[in-house]
């Protein structure tokens, strides 16, 4: 069994502590949390768990194997950076960090001490998202010429991060999950509608030196809900709709075919319209499969994954250069 510890129990917490006890190899010994009526919830819901308000008493207990970190991005790096230090594996919510410069600390610290080191990008443990990435790497597509992101909702107004450093972590993991373009550029722009200053609603698009650009829309001012993604092909499109409970995927047998130049009197293009597919998904929740995956890798020892902090540094770096886009009103190139 492997001796489990939680530091945070808010809005993503609890998730976290109910698939933790429902894993047979999993011990949840400590949720720590310092909000006083969190704390009531905590003991209410967890009779058999230590709930403590230092997470201290967690750093300092050597049966604890790993440590799922749940709490606002300011307390992230300062707590990442003792778990691994303490030679603990280490869970942490979206965004990692704040800037490269503390993910690559982090990544130094775990690999001297060969600790598995993961952000929660759950999307990319999807049934949804993973039967996406095989139509794509069958060829089913053709070319990938467009990923186009909407993410909105009214709110949830964060205090510590903007709208895009709030959202966009999970359609960039997607993205960069599903493709092997590496940008080399991106714009960023957006509003504020507090003093606080921080973007509230943004339109973040990115460069590539391929035919190819990924566009992604944030909002916490929108009236309804909508996570939706587009991605275009050559021969085929996918339409992924995370709010439809029975059909998330729709693959369109649509497209667009030039004309030769001898057509030149008729229209330039044919347009396709042929069949939908809706591809049949198991139900099975993402976050499940997503912390199984990390106690098999402490278990086989592999410190490399789909969400490692290799892979989450990518994410950071958009965010970062999305900071400086925004601040300058610019493209920015990497």
């Amino acid at each position: 069994m492997f001796k489990i510890a939680v530091i945070g129990y808010g809005y993503w917490g609890p998730n976290l502590v109910r698939n933790i006890k429902n894993h047979k190899e999993c011990d949840l010994k400590y949720i720590c949390e310092i909000n006083p009526e969190l704390i009531i919830k905590a003991k209410n819901e967890n009779k058999f768990v230590s709930i403590v308000e230092d997470y201290n008493i967690i750093i300092k207990d050597n049966s604890i194997d790993a440590v799922f970190v749940a709490t606002p991005l300011d307390t992230h790096y300062k707590l990442a950076k003792k778990i691994l230090k303490s030679n603990k594996h280490l869970f942490i919510t979206k965004p990692t960090v704040k800037n490269c410069k503390q993910i690559d600390s982090l990544i130094k610290i775990s690999q001297l001490n060969n600790l598995i080191a993961v952000t929660d990008h759950t999307y990319i443990f999807s049934n949804a998202i993973n039967k996406i990435k095989e139509i794509i790497d069958s060829g089913e597509l053709g070319t990938i010429n467009y990923f186009d992101s909407v993410r909105v909702n009214l709110g949830i107004f964060q205090n510590d991060l903007d709208v895009v450093w709030d959202l966009a972590p999970h359609d960039l993991s997607i993205l960069f999950y599903l493709t092997k373009f590496n940008p080399i550029a991106l714009t960023s722009n957006g509003v504020s509608h507090f003093n606080n200053g921080l973007v509230d609603i943004a339109y973040l698009t990115l460069h590539y030196k391929e035919n190819f650009i990924a566009n992604f829309h944030l909002n916490w001012f929108s009236p309804t809900k909508i996570r939706k993604i587009i991605i275009g092909g050559s021969k085929k499109m996918i339409i992924f709709d995370d709010l439809e409970s029975d059909e998330k995927i729709r693959v369109y047998d649509r497209g667009i075919k030039k004309l030769n130049k001898s057509e030149i009197n008729k229209i330039l293009v044919e347009y396709r319209f042929g069949e939908i597919k809706i591809p049949k998904l198991l139900n099975q929740e993402s976050l499940k499969i997503e912390i199984e995956n990390f106690i098999d890798q402490i278990k086989t020892g592999k410190t490399k994954s789909i969400n490692d902090f290799n892979k989450s540094k990518k994410i950071i770096k958009i965010l970062e250069k999305h900071d400086i886009s925004i601040k300058k009103n610019k493209k920015i190139k990497f």
